[in-house]
């Protein structure tokens, strides 16, 4: 399986990660592009979506509150060591899934 469109909303994620705006707002932007992801785009590699659904639970653990979405209150509520571990968890995926992409294109990593 090619993961162009798992793949794509990483490169997304990595790319709003780094910025001059807040951890927070960058972080917020980031879960934005990965929460399009679901079930189906990892269908073929349990483990790793096993892993990101884990991720995408702690950034939407607190329901929407106004007008704010449940990633944006979820976000809101993290300590900065919060915000920055799950930036790090998103790196890691996106390491992951690069490493399982060279792998079914029989690559060494």
């Amino acid at each position: 399986m090619i993961f162009r469109y798992v793949e794509e909303k990483f490169q997304q994620a990595i790319d709003a990660l780094i910025g001059a705006s807040s951890l927070a707002d960058r972080l917020e932007t980031a879960a934005t592009y990965l929460s399009r992801l679901g079930d189906e785009d990892f269908q073929n590699h349990a483990a790793l979506g096993d892993e990101f659904f884990s991720l995408k639970n702690e950034l939407t653990q607190i329901s929407s509150v106004g007008g704010a979405g449940s990633i944006r209150a979820t976000i809101q509520q993290m300590s900065s060591a919060e915000l920055e571990e799950r930036a790090r968890q998103i790196h890691s995926l996106y390491r992951h899934l690069m490493e399982a992409k060279a792998v079914t294109a029989g690559l060494a990593v």
